[in-house]
């Protein structure tokens, strides 16, 4: 009985907590993250990736602010944002993630890559075919 009084108490705690992290909005600043000025390269990418993520997988929100971010590239925002795609429904992305401070010549390539992201994710198969069969012929 002593055991269920507190198990009970801890899942209460444990509950409460989800119910916070759920509504609340975590900021990841891009610069200190990846350590730099420059977003350039799939590791980093892949870091932000797992904070993304992780935060949504639990019905989080994330706001990522690109400020004092000086360069981009496709490399980086595929690493970090198009693999969501991979995970989520658009939907959820959406309603999940906010970008802020990022400067107009890379949102023009963030479109592009979340263009990409959703063709590969309804087209996967298709994809793997094409990049098997230019690597190893038919």
């Amino acid at each position: 009985m002593i055991l269920n009084k507190y198990l009970s108490t801890d899942l209460n705690r444990i509950y409460q907590v989800l119910c916070y992290f759920y509504s609340m909005l975590l900021l990841l600043l891009i610069k200190e993250i990846i350590k730099e000025n420059d977003a350039i390269t799939s590791d980093d990418g892949n870091i932000l990736f797992e904070k993304i993520f992780n935060v949504i997988k639990f019905k989080g929100k994330v706001e990522l602010d690109f400020s004092e971010i000086t360069s981009i590239t496709a490399t980086f925002l595929t690493s970090s944002v198009g693999q969501l795609y991979e995970h989520f429904s658009d939907d959820v992305i959406s309603s999940s993630l906010k970008i802020t401070n990022l400067k107009d010549e890379y949102q023009e390539i963030l479109s592009y890559v979340i263009i990409r992201s959703k063709e590969y994710k309804q087209n996967s198969e298709s994809f793997e075919d094409i990049v098997n069969n230019v690597i190893y012929g038919d």
